[in-house]
């Protein structure tokens, strides 16, 4: 729940983020949601994909759809600034690499639906296909709050041993 509560404050206090969903099958998840002021949306079935085509409708009329991961422990309003102010003008995406640079942990389309949706191992070459493959202008941004993500044990313990500063920025 911090994790969540992190990275939604993130995008709050970004001042570019319009509305804020949170995408669940779970009646809990989703009531915690709505109690910090998200936007909750039922998720058909157990899938990150699936999930993110039902926030992808719910964001159909939107200049632009911004899909944020809530495993991002360092990340910042400005972070949330850079991606959406790198959106390209024409139709397009921003891919935010994980520090692999194999996953996806942000993706910003322009317009919703410009791509599809393709999170899981992999997805940040799957996404630059996509996009390639859309005849769609592409931006990659790459800070540390966009990039660290927290999938493993390992992960969780490499945040700790990172520097007090970076983690504080």
């Amino acid at each position: 729940m911090r994790l969540c509560l992190a990275v939604a404050g993130a995008l709050r206090e970004s001042g570019v983020v319009d509305m804020i969903s949170l995408v669940s099958g779970d009646d809990a998840a989703l009531a915690f949601g709505e109690s910090i002021g998200l936007v909750p949306l039922w998720e058909g079935q157990a899938n990150l994909n699936a999930a993110l085509r039902t926030a992808g409708h719910w964001a159909q009329e939107a200049e632009a759809h911004l899909i944020v991961l809530p495993d991002l422990p360092l990340l910042q309003a400005a972070d949330v600034r850079a991606v959406v102010g790198a959106a390209p003008e024409t139709p397009g995406v921003v891919i935010c690499p994980d520090r692999m640079r194999m996953g996806t942990n942000l993706l910003l389309m322009r317009p919703s639906g410009v791509i599809a949706p393709s999170f899981g191992p992999e997805s940040f070459q799957r996404h630059l296909h996509a996009a390639k493959l859309a005849r769609i202008a592409v931006v990659t941004v790459d800070s540390p709050g966009t990039r660290w993500d927290i999938d493993t044990p390992d992960d969780l313990a490499g945040l700790e041993l990172m520097p007090q500063v970076q983690r504080d920025r």
